[in-house]
This record gives C-alpha cells, sequence and structure tokens, in this order.
C-alpha cells in the first residue's frame, strides 16, 4: 500500500488515550432529561456512517454505558480532567436512579426507565454492566470518592440470579424487570459470572463465589 518512502507516525499512547476519550464525550447526549452515551455509529440510506439517532443508552455491551464512565474516572485519575469525573459521576448517578428495578434487575436501555416494569432486558447486557458497576466502584474509592450505591446496584443484579438459578437453564438469556424470565435458551448468561466472582473479592460472600463456580461449569 505504501511506498518505500512512505513515512507514517505512530500516534503516542496519550496521543491514543486522548482521541479515545474525545470520541466517548462526543457521544454523550441527552435521553429526556437523563444523560448517557449513544451507541455509536449506524449506516445512513447512502451508506455512509453517521451518528445512530435512536436513542441507545445500552449498559454495556455494543453501548457500554457503564465502562465509559469508568474510563472518564481514569482519564481524571491520570491527567487531572475534572470534566471527565463530572461526566461519569453525572451518568452513573443517572444510571442507578432511574435504571435499577425494584427486582435488583438493570435496565439494559435507559428509555426502559420511563415503565421499569414493564421493559425486559438479557442477561448479557445485565452482567457485565454489573461487573463495571464494581470495577468504577473500586476505582472511585481508591480515589476518596465512596459510591455505595454502585455496589449496591452489582449487588442487586447478583442476588437476583442467585436466588433464581435453575438446573436447566443457568442464569437464562431476557428477564421482564419484574423477575420473569421471558427467554430461558442460550448462552449469555454466563455474562452474569465476572460479576459474581468480582462481588466476591469486594465483599468477601462466599455465595457469590459458590454461584460463579456452579454457573461456570454449567455453561
Amino acid at each position: 500500500i505504501f511506498g518505500d518512502n512512505d513515512y507514517i507516525q505512530t500516534p503516542t499512547d496519550k496521543e491514543v488515550w486522548d482521541r479515545s476519550i474525545t470520541f466517548a464525550k462526543s457521544l454523550i447526549t441527552h435521553y429526556k432529561d437523563k444523560k448517557g452515551f449513544i451507541i455509536g455509529f449506524g449506516l445512513d440510506e447512502k451508506g455512509n456512517f453517521v451518528y445512530r439517532g435512536d436513542e441507545c443508552f445500552e449498559l454495556a455491551w455494543c453501548g457500554q454505558n457503564i465502562l465509559y464512565c469508568r474510563m472518564l474516572v481514569e482519564d481524571y485519575i491520570r491527567f487531572g480532567h475534572e470534566d471527565s469525573l463530572a461526566q461519569a459521576l453525572e451518568i452513573l448517578d443517572t444510571r442507578v436512579k432511574y435504571a435499577t428495578a425494584e427486582s435488583g434487575l438493570l435496565a439494559a436501555q435507559l428509555s426502559s426507565s420511563d415503565n421499569l416494569n414493564e421493559a425486559s432486558a438479557d442477561t448479557c447486557n445485565m452482567g457485565y454492566g454489573a461487573y463495571e458497576y464494581i470495577r468504577v466502584y473500586e476505582l472511585l474509592k481508591k480515589i476518596g470518592i465512596d459510591k455505595p450505591e454502585y455496589l449496591q446496584a452489582a449487588k442487586g443484579l447478583c442476588d437476583f440470579f442467585c436466588e433464581h438459578y435453575s438446573e436447566e437453564y443457568g442464569f437464562g438469556k431476557q428477564w421482564r424487570l419484574d423477575g420473569v424470565c421471558l427467554d430461558e435458551n442460550g448462552a449469555i448468561g454466563a455474562f452474569v459470572i465476572p460479576a459474581l466472582a468480582a462481588l466476591y473479592k469486594v465483599t468477601g460472600e462466599q455465595k457469590y463465589l459458590d454461584m460463579a463456580e456452579k454457573s461456570m461449569e454449567f455453561y
């Protein structure tokens, strides 16, 4: 592709980091009065990449709202960017307040907060999201910011799945947020396992390790 005399300047680690954070921040917008990260790019009718306008403020998986927040906290720790910390805390606080169901399950989409009991979520998003809640909780605590509600969000989810584990279908695939399993099939329930293991590490509660081991064997 390139001739012998062509030269490509490799970006530094700092430049790669800054560009990534800039991109993450470009995804921040609002669903009604609630802030989050849209899911990113899609294709328009001409095949061009455009920002998706479907208000898909996804917890984890493709949308990675909690992971993005953890990266913004990391940006503050590394480089002192206070706006990164402020944005992360606002989005995390919003998510915990409006997208955590009474059952302990976590809404995959922020729009589900309009009617949590009627909404549903997949175990991939919920498990991965709970894992990231634990990680960002630990990261914030290292810098003197205690957010027990983030840990509680993960704990609520893990408690639910400890109580609803099935010998036939494990953690299932899709749940209505009031606690009814809508789809038992599939392997994505395995995404709950890292959250269980991480929660055991933080709390020392044996039931989370026991369930992590049991479900690991199942999947």
